[in-house]
């Protein structure tokens, strides 16, 4: 159960969800839980975040 917790966390993040509405939907009480615990970068992310950098410089 608590791998899950993880992973949805980690979706809700990749989906675009506002951390605020993650933290809820999880249920936690504190949004630093959401985000420095259960919530996890991946590589496409990473990627995403650098491309859209380099193109304001486009």
């Amino acid at each position: 159960m608590h791998d899950l917790r993880h992973t949805a966390a980690s979706l809700l993040k990749k989906l675009g969800v506002a951390p605020r509405d993650a933290m809820e939907i999880l249920g936690h009480s504190r949004i630093s839980v959401t985000m420095e615990i259960y919530t996890h970068g991946d590589e496409e992310s990473r990627e995403s975040a650098i491309r859209k950098v380099n193109d304001l410089f486009e």
